[in-house]
């Protein structure tokens, strides 16, 4: 068992304790045990990777006391990443 500590950013931290094989999904489940938002919607990240509900913990290298990200994503598509806050081209100034 491995403990993994998920926090959303705004004040909110949840340990939870897990096994290396499980899932990400079997560990957003837990983090939305809270009401509030679906497991689906929630984006687990580490640094600028973001973690696919498919693989297991131990092939991202997640280890015992680690942290992870816990992103949900806003919008009119709340399905998709979010955009991002800078764009992508520099306006020129006249």
């Amino acid at each position: 068992m491995i403990e993994v500590g998920c926090n959303d950013h705004l004040g909110k931290k949840v340990c939870l304790k897990c096994r290396a094989a499980d899932t990400s999904r079997n560990l957003k489940k837990p983090i939305t045990a809270q009401p509030g938002t679906h497991w689906n919607k929630l984006i687990l990240k580490k640094w600028f990777m973001i973690f696919k509900d498919c693989v297991s913990l131990r092939d991202y290298g997640i280890h015992d006391g680690m942290n992870l990200g816990v992103l949900l994503p806003v919008g009119q598509n709340s399905s998709s990443l979010p955009l991002p806050l800078l764009p992508l081209s520099t306006p020129t100034l006249v």
